[in-house]
């Protein structure tokens, strides 16, 4: 004879259940080249061939001249964190199991500011910083900033 089976544990249905969910992966064609970089453990900016100017985050034209060919090139990543902020709310299924959220902006030595995820044991602003490209759970490169 086969035993009755056991009932369910009753849940709570006010506690949030985690779900293994991974970070968001729609990135655009030209922010292929961040993860790329990141994946072998660097931090790259796109650079314009014809102007120079260094561009963050990733596009498909220089915004200075319009120009096309942007070339990936290596970046000491060093910079100031200038700001920082608490996400408290996500339409992203991934975020909303982890908020409040921390973010900041680095202004770069090179030149543009950019969006970087602030750890728990990353210095409050403003604060000297060096940024560096890591690769998220989605494999999806991530900026994350440490103290210089």
């Amino acid at each position: 004879m086969i035993p009755p089976l056991a009932k369910p544990k009753r849940k709570n249905p006010v506690a949030r259940t985690p779900q293994p969910l991974l970070p968001p992966w729609a990135r655009s064609r030209a922010a292929l080249g961040l993860t790329a970089a990141a994946a072998l453990g660097r931090f790259e900016l796109q650079v314009c061939g014809s102007c120079g100017a260094d561009a963050y985050p990733p596009r498909e034209a220089c915004h200075r001249c319009l120009s096309g060919p942007l070339i990936w090139r290596e970046q000491s990543g060093t910079g100031e964190l200038m700001a920082e902020t608490w996400v408290h709310h996500s339409n992203d299924l991934f975020f909303r199991e982890r908020v409040p959220w921390r973010l900041g902006l680095v202004r770069l030595d090179a030149g543009p500011t950019a969006v970087v995820h602030l750890h728990g044991g990353c210095a409050r602003p403003p604060a000297g910083v060096r940024v560096g490209a890591r690769l998220d759970k989605s494999d999806q490169g991530v900026l994350l900033p440490s103290h210089r």
